[in-house]
């Protein structure tokens, strides 16, 4: 049975506050020190057993210093006079150093010169600090930009289907897109955004392929992400999640039209992928939800295979229903709005031992259900998210131990049980579990989110 969730009494909601804002502090603390937490995350025992690597990437928002630069500047954001400011610039020391040491590989958003330059912007208070540094990080992701927009262009003309890796929120256009959206009132960096969406609505396009009309987001067996996807989907697949699949473009596109930023064919491209996830709508005796793939024999031979299914930031309803919602927004949908906080309550009836998110992080953890839990109520104003909200809220401050470095692990999957990993960053360390309960602690007022395309 799912959880009997009921309102808190006003006095409980403000003690469940307070133990948030306790919590963020302990955190924030924790984590001053730009050398301490490296050489946490880099303790030999603090191996990754599925990555094989330590959990730690000095130029990684996801798992580095532009995830602690982005917390204190968040904390900046609202108390300018408690010296937040300081902390963050010694991370973006921190962080520049290794910059200029090593420059830098990818141009994403959570592994590349993008996540630096939404950190650095986070701690800039509106640009009006680190300009150079900004500056010289815009040219370095138009540069790039250009240059593999030129290179994917010619490889379609080539070749059919998209790898998530080119389109996808964590080392994709999507993510890239999200961060120029803030800097729309620049030029140069407008025009590129342009090109994002232009090419999203490319990707929205149906294509042939072996004589079959699909979605132009199919993605080919040799681009599937593990050896255990190729041999799972021989003939590809459609990713459904908000992180690697159509989601995260719908989120974009959608996102961007609210802004008043529109390229031609976008609300079509937006209509195309909201039909899209509306026909493959599954419904249980909990309500709706989403697969996290749709392989080729469903899309194309109506077949019907195992699927997992999680309630979570990077898979799962969450994440397509929040997409939903904006599309709903971006097209003045009443109905799609109400399909999407529909499908959105339909998470809390289903019994928690179904949500598959035993972590207390972002990206497949309870930090992130939360962050999207918070930022739906806040947009829908639906009585029933709010209690929940406050209930994840509850269930997040339970797991938080002080015995550890930074207050909480990443839980990874053994073969019997989980083993706690000390990560330090965004998606799967306690930066993330900060800013969630920063979100709760303020309201709706800091923009660490936008980076997860939840608003």
């Amino acid at each position: 049975m799912a959880t009997t969730v009921r309102e808190l009494p006003t006095s409980r909601k403000v003690t469940l506050r307070k133990n948030a804002e306790q919590v963020l502090g302990v955190i924030a603390d924790r984590l001053r020190n730009p050398e301490y937490i490296r050489k946490v995350a880099l303790h030999p025992n603090n191996v990754s057993s599925q990555a094989k690597a330590h959990p730690w990437g000095e130029l990684s928002l996801s798992h580095g210093y532009p995830g602690t630069a982005l917390l204190y500047g968040e904390l900046d954001r609202f108390d300018p006079q408690a010296g937040w400011d300081q902390v963050a610039h010694q991370h973006l020391v921190a962080m520049q150093r290794y910059l200029e040491a090593e420059g830098f590989q990818s141009i994403s958003l959570f592994g590349g010169i993008t996540g630096v330059a939404f950190a650095t912007w986070s701690a800039s208070r509106e640009g009006e600090r680190y300009g150079r540094l900004l500056e010289q990080l815009h040219t370095q992701i138009a540069e790039s930009l250009r240059k593999q927009l030129r290179i994917e262009r010619e490889r379609r003309s080539k070749e059919k289907g998209v790898l998530a890796q080119w389109y996808d929120i964590i080392v994709g256009i999507t993510g890239v897109g999200r961060y120029l959206l803030i800097q729309k009132d620049q030029p140069e960096l407008r025009e590129l955004l342009d090109e994002i969406l232009l090419d999203l609505v490319e990707l929205s396009k149906p294509i042939v392929v072996e004589r079959q009309t699909v979605p132009g987001w199919w993605i080919p067996q040799h681009a599937q992400f593990t050896e255990h996807d190729r041999q799972s989907f021989a003939k590809g697949n459609f990713n459904c999640g908000l992180a690697h699949g159509i989601p995260g473009p719908l989120a974009l596109l959608s996102l961007a039209k609210l802004q008043g930023v529109e390229v031609k064919g976008q609300v079509e491209a937006i209509q195309r992928m909201t039909q899209w996830l509306l026909q493959w709508k599954q419904e249980d005796a909990y309500g709706s939800y989403w697969y996290d793939r749709v392989a080729w024999e469903e899309e194309v031979e109506g077949a019907r295979l195992t699927h997992r299914h999680r309630e979570a930031w990077c898979y799962g309803t969450p994440g397509v229903a929040r997409a939903l919602y904006f599309a709903g927004k971006a097209l003045q949908d009443e109905g799609l709005k109400e399909t999407s906080v529909l499908a959105y309550q339909s998470i809390f009836k289903r019994p928690e031992i179904l949500w598959d998110i035993d972590s207390p992080t972002i990206c497949h953890g309870t930090a992130g259900l939360l962050e999207m839990t918070g930022q739906m109520y806040w947009d829908s104003n639906d009585r029933t998210l709010q209690i929940q909200r406050d209930y994840l809220l509850h269930r997040q401050l339970k797991d938080f131990n002080p015995d550890s470095p930074f207050g909480y692990k990443d839980l990874e999957p053994q073969p019997i049980g989980y083993r706690g990993l000390d990560k330090v960053g965004l998606l799967e360390g306690a930066v993330g579990v900060a800013l969630s309960l920063l979100s709760c602690v303020k309201g709706k007022g800091s923009g660490w989110s936008r980076s997860l395309l939840l608003h």
